[in-house]
């Protein structure tokens, strides 16, 4: 199976068998984003090398390993810019020192963000930084919901 047709734990469980490595995994997530990402518009902030470089430093714990993406309004990585999906906040790129302090952060080694409605104030994921988030099932549906139809 495509390793990026795979849940978390299904990577970890190849990762713990040895039939891939965390790079392989990491490299796989990033052609995902890649392929997917100009029609989707999920991911708004890539940190691919610092995730490679995660990745080549082994695996640590049961998802060691294995790529994460977390929203743009909890990751927080020292010289990568963190918006919380405002515009006013649209170009703040965090310090190393204020960055340290997010346990995401320590443990994510180069995760990218994902899109995220602004300050997480919106069940729907439609900021006017980065504009909506489209559901990958159907993508003029929200990706708050199956059935919710996105505004248009």
């Amino acid at each position: 199976m495509e390793i990026g047709r795979l849940d978390a734990t299904g990577q970890a469980a190849l990762v713990a068998a040895g039939d891939a490595t965390p790079r392989e995994l990491v490299e796989s997530a990033i052609e995902r984003i890649d392929a997917l990402n100009p029609r989707l518009n999920a991911v708004v902030t890539t940190a691919y090398e610092p995730a490679l470089a995660a990745a080549d430093g082994g695996p640590a714990g049961p998802f060691g390993g294995v790529p994460m993406l977390c929203k743009d309004l909890v990751l927080e990585l020292p010289g990568v810019r963190f918006t919380e999906g405002s515009r006013f906040l649209g170009q703040r790129v965090l310090d190393l020192v204020r960055a340290r302090r997010a346990l995401p952060a320590r443990r994510a080694g180069g995760a990218r963000q994902a899109n995220t409605p602004e300050f997480g104030m919106s069940p729907s994921c439609e900021p006017l930084l980065f504009g909506p988030t489209r559901n990958p099932w159907n993508v003029a549906c929200s990706t708050s919901g199956s059935s919710a139809r996105r505004h248009t």
